[in-house]
């Protein structure tokens, strides 16, 4: 038995050692700190033991009384530092499992959405989901696209707009689908910086048209309301999509209508916007 306790002793003592020496490396500025009281310290009992006068006695004790306590308090932090750093990159580990979940968990929703878009009355998206929400439209297409854009002309400068516009020319060529878009603008400056992308379109084979603000507002009645913020597809003569802008027109969010009376509403609109617009005789052949 005492061999026991003394064996349960030693590891105890090992096992404070081994706490403060990886709480050391965790916080080196300790070990100075710790140096400084243990000096303090020893040189206190030195100068006690040698010394005859009870005066420096009292003193030098009560140097050595008070750098014990400050090296016990420095001993504790080390190992609580060691602790608390265990603890937050568990923390840390937890938190970025947690966003994981939440990330997949996110995707899942969204998959089921998509999957889902025949089938439900109206699904709203963020914009960072127009590329997969636009595949799943242009799979869906059969023989009608018409489009009434008020997007920001910046927009149309994206990497990704060719590749928006591609599986349209597919339908056209495949499936001799009819595709047009009437880009509204504010003014006619506007079309110099679409020249790029109405090009583009008209390559494809896609009727192009334009329309001013002003006259959307001052027909009578007005087609919209000011100030303007969205835009809208009719696919088919069931599927509608509306295009939620912020002020300045950047994408906000997407809304997938399957609602056959919501669909005439939009598709009144067009028809007006349609008789109103100009169209751009294309200047290039199609390719």
């Amino acid at each position: 038995m005492p061999t026991n306790t003394n064996n349960s002793e030693k590891k105890g003592t090992y096992d404070i050692f081994r706490e403060i020496a990886i709480g050391l490396k965790v916080q080196p500025e300790y070990l100075f700190i710790f140096g400084i009281l243990l000096v303090f310290a020893t040189g206190s009992v030195l100068v006690g033991i040698t010394s005859n006068n009870p005066s420096v006695q009292l003193l030098t004790f009560a140097v050595f009384f008070i750098s014990l306590t400050a090296s016990t308090v420095v001993i504790w932090l080390v190992i609580s530092s060691k602790k608390n750093v265990n603890e937050l990159k568990l923390s840390e580990e937890v938190l970025k499992l947690s966003g994981r979940v939440d990330r997949l968990s996110n995707e899942i929703e969204s998959a089921c959405k998509l999957i889902n878009l025949v089938h439900y009355g109206t699904l709203s998206f963020p914009a960072e989901q127009l590329y997969s929400i636009w595949k799943k439209l242009m799979y869906d297409l059969d023989n009608k696209f018409y489009a009434f854009s008020y997007i920001n002309p910046d927009e149309w400068t994206q990497e990704h707009t060719r590749r928006l516009l591609s599986p349209l020319k597919s339908k056209i060529d495949t499936e001799y689908a009819d595709v047009n878009r009437i880009f509204v603008i504010d003014d006619l400056s506007e079309l110099q910086n679409l020249s790029q992308i109405i090009e583009y379109h008209q390559k494809y084979g896609i009727g192009v048209s334009y329309v001013e603000i002003n006259k959307l507002y001052e027909s009578t009645p007005p087609i919209c309301e000011k100030p303007l913020n969205f835009g809208f597809i009719l696919i088919d003569d069931m599927r509608l999509a509306i295009f939620h802008l912020h002020e300045n027109r950047k994408l906000k969010s997407i809304e997938i209508v399957s609602d056959r009376e919501i669909f005439k509403k939009y598709e009144k609109i067009y028809e007006r916007v349609r008789n109103l617009a100009k169209p751009l005789p294309s200047s290039t052949s199609k390719i």
